[in-house]
């Protein structure tokens, strides 16, 4: 299992992160002040700059965090429900599943963070590759998965896995376009997922 980037930490630094990612999920990056934060771990002010820098650097930290979380744990369960399937008529109805819970009304938290890490990383070089890694990362991931269903007989031999991996992730977390709206973002919500679920299930299992 990945070990979280919170894990690879010194524990000093590990408790700052997590606090400022407290912070910002609560109140956003407005709200982090590195004296408040070094007060409430009990650590100097100085040992907060030399594991992250100065404050920016803690914010570049913990929004790279928080949009890791995103889908860190989700794709692992992901991998274990997908590699335990034996047929493709278990994995369809399986991966329709997980299509409506990652498009449904239950993950629009995890849309709104995605979002706003993409906007903090726009006006932040360094945040920015972090997200770009990140999201490599996930796409590598998300396709292994598909790959060893794909290596078992399960999807179709001509699916692309890593363009799959990344349709399927803009499709999960674009909705959040139309969440921005409380009129049609509510509204939209069966008929998203529907298209969804046809739209996976046609990529994973349609004719060529």
């Amino acid at each position: 299992m990945p070990t979280s980037g919170v894990d690879r930490l010194h524990p000093t630094a590990a408790m700052l992160l997590e606090r400022a990612v407290d912070v910002i999920d609560v109140s956003g990056e407005q709200a982090v002040r590195v004296e408040e934060i070094s007060a409430r771990c009990k650590v100097s002010i100085t040992s907060l700059y030399h594991h992250f820098g100065n404050r920016e650097g803690l914010i570049e930290a913990a929004q790279a965090e928080r949009f890791a979380r995103t889908s860190r744990r989700t794709i692992e369960q992901f991998a274990t429900d997908v590699d335990t399937v034996t047929s493709a008529e278990e994995l369809r109805p399986l991966i329709a599943r997980w299509v409506i819970g990652v498009v449904g009304v239950t993950a629009a938290d995890v849309r709104e963070v995605r979002a706003q890490v993409l906007a903090s990383a726009l006006t932040r070089p360094r945040l920015k590759e972090q997200v770009i890694e990140l999201n490599r990362e996930q796409f590598d991931r998300l396709a292994g998965v598909l790959s060893r269903a794909q290596e078992r007989g399960l999807l179709k031999g001509t699916l692309d896995t890593r363009a799959s991996a990344i349709a399927f992730t803009c499709l999960a977390f674009g909705r959040v376009v139309a969440e921005l709206d409380p009129v049609d973002g509510p509204g939209t919500e069966d008929f998203y997922a529907a298209f969804a679920v046809a739209a996976i299930d046609q990529l994973l299992f349609g004719e060529a």
